[in-house]
């Protein structure tokens, strides 16, 4: 009786406490994660999933080891892209309950369990400007099955409805965007300092930074993988497009694994701090509505490498840094980057005069110039315009997109850029200026055969310089003339010059050289900044031939110089004849700023 008290005793005991040594489904989701990393083939559809079945998101918050987000199902709600597929609601949990939607976490995987198995749903992709009815915040999931095959989850290409916002009612959807980062880095420095060396294949939740420049200026998206094929050697991570609000398709972008410092939890503006990239695993192949997509393996030589050397009263400072090839946003992230660097050195107080010299230099050696030269006005002056870099950063970004977006393809293999600043001592602007006659009293018109005199006042802002230029010009005796007949003298220095015979030979032009040439009349802009370019455009019907001889004067003395001169006709068909002849400046230190017409009426 004794011994069978015993075993009662015992099987009570056990009885009540069964339940003690049971593992909750947390328990089981983070034992199976440990032993799996998230990697599985096993998806479950929307269409089989219930109301307040909890959800489980993998992510990295700080550092690289993984976190765990418990979620909770609520309802499906049409895509804000697309009218054909779904996106998934889910309520979020701790540890990141009333939190928005966090930058960074685009990606990162949700599984539920569905018949006994861990199975894949999707990735966080999208956020919410209001909150649930309860008063939570929600998740947007793509479904993985849209990522993995997205030509066939659209059906074959996006609907006419792509670029409408479906709402869900009551509910503003926002992308939960990678966190793009641009940065500078150390003079001289290399992004090879900072990587590590290939530690293992990438894993579901890892965060994922796609580069879009490195170097000395870098620029890169951090998201999270979403999910892992190791036999096909792809990878999916972000659950939305990139580049674009539809993706861009095919491209090549590097993947690197990255360390994450922090994540800042907020109501309003959350987000992954990224602390350092680590090793480059993998390529970027194609932006997709659904989700980016790469290869497991690093490629080299898929950046475009840019020579940067920026130049400030003589000092050089040489930077080294490499940008994506995308026709549509390389131009921007070579203007961003360079923005970059020159805001860590330029000083609008005292620099004024910027000159960018620039070479593209493609595959076969062909290479293409860019020169410009701005101005800004100086601190007193009530029309002050400080953004030399801005506009000359903008112009030649607008260059480098008139050859990429061309039909011809092009294959870059440097871009060569050297910006300098000097101080506004160095320019040279109009101060005034007159026509005269041969008694040097002012006039409105000439004769045929008559010679009159252009004189142009020069000085500095600050008067430390002036100079006077005094150009002569005779009316050649066959200058057709009927009624009103206007002689009209166009004078400009290099960096304001305009051809004023300049026609474009075709809107379409037939070959790759026959597109540079015109690339180069019509932005090459090599005229020196230091000269004074004079066109002298004659009426219809005028006599081509001229012999002009430019003298003028300045105060420290008078000196002679023969002119350039080039006898163009119009090939737009416009009969009227273009004289050109260019006069150097006073002198090679100082930039000219003269932009002036003439107009006389010529009699017989």
């Amino acid at each position: 009786m004794r011994c069978r008290n015993i075993l009662i005793s015992l099987f009570v005991f056990f009885l009540v406490s069964a339940p003690c040594f049971a593992i909750t489904e947390r328990e089981e989701f983070d034992a199976w994660l440990q032993k799996t990393h998230g990697q599985t083939s096993a998806f479950v559809e929307w269409k089989q999933l219930k109301p307040g079945i909890t959800g489980y998101c993998i992510t990295v918050l700080k550092g690289v080891e993984l976190s765990v987000n418990e979620l909770e199902y609520v309802a499906v709600a049409p895509h804000p892209l697309t009218d054909i597929e779904k996106v998934l609601l889910f309520k979020i949990g701790k540890p990141l309950a009333n939190v928005s939607g966090v930058a960074g976490m685009s990606g990162s995987p949700v599984y539920v369990k569905h018949m006994g198995e861990w199975k894949l749903v999707g990735a966080y992709a999208y956020g919410f400007n209001q909150l649930a009815p309860d008063g939570e915040y929600l998740a947007g999931i793509t479904p993985i099955k849209a990522m993995l095959d997205q030509n066939t989850a659209l059906g074959g290409g996006i609907s006419d409805a792509r670029a409408k916002q479906i709402m869900v009612p009551g509910l503003g959807m926002f992308l939960a965007k990678p966190l793009i980062a641009f940065t500078k880095m150390a003079i001289g420095g290399s992004m090879n300092t900072m990587l590590m060396d290939i530690e293992r294949d990438p894993r579901p939740g890892d965060a994922v930074s796609v580069l879009l420049a490195s170097g000395d200026a870098m620029s890169y998206a951090t998201g999270t993988i979403t999910y892992v094929d190791l036999t096909k050697k792809t990878f999916y991570a972000f659950g939305h497009p990139f580049l674009s609000d539809l993706g861009i398709g095919k491209i090549e972008l590097p993947a690197h694994r990255a360390e994450i410092a922090t994540t800042v939890k907020s109501r309003v503006d959350a987000y992954k701090l990224p602390a350092r990239l680590l090793e480059h695993f993998g390529t970027i192949e194609k932006d997709g509505i659904f989700a980016i997509q790469g290869s497991i393996g690093p490629r080299s030589n898929i950046l475009l490498p840019i020579s940067f050397q920026f130049v400030v009263d003589g000092r050089a400072i040489s930077y080294q840094f490499s940008v994506i090839r995308q026709k549509v946003l390389t131009p921007n992230i070579v203007m961003a980057g360079m923005r970059t660097l020159v805001d860590n050195v330029y000083s609008p107080e005292s620099l004024t005069i910027g000159t960018m010299k620039s070479v593209i230099i493609f595959d076969d050696n062909t290479l293409l110039p860019f020169n410009d030269v701005r101005f800004s006005e100086p601190k007193s002056s009530l029309s002050r315009l400080d953004k030399e870099p801005e506009s000359l950063l903008s112009d030649f970004a607008t260059k480098i997109s008139l050859v990429l977006g061309s039909e011809w393809n092009f294959n870059i293999r440097e871009i060569q850029t050297i910006l300098s600043f000097t101080s506004h001592a160095k320019r040279l602007f109009l101060d005034s200026g007159a026509v005269v006659n041969a008694e040097g009293l002012p006039i409105t018109s000439v004769k045929r055969g008559e010679t009159f005199y252009v004189i142009l006042g020069l000085r500095t802002f600050d008067n430390s310089a002036r100079y006077t230029i005094r150009i002569p010009y005779a009316v050649p005796n066959d200058v057709y003339v009927s009624g009103v007949t206007l002689l009209r003298m166009v004078i400009q220095s290099g960096n304001n010059y305009e051809n004023q015979s300049f026609a474009f030979p075709k809107y379409a032009p037939d070959s790759v050289n026959e597109f540079l040439d015109l690339v180069k009349s019509f932005f090459v802009g090599a005229k020196d900044p230091t000269e004074l370019y004079i066109q002298t455009v004659f009426p219809p019907d005028a006599k081509e031939e001229t012999d002009q001889h430019i003298r003028y004067e300045g105060e420290n003395g008078v000196w002679v110089s023969p002119p350039s001169l080039g006898n163009l006709r119009n090939k737009a068909g416009n009969p009227s004849r273009v004289v050109q002849c260019v006069i150097d400046g006073p002198s090679p230190e100082y930039f000219l700023d003269v932009n002036a017409t003439i107009r006389l009426i010529i009699k017989k």
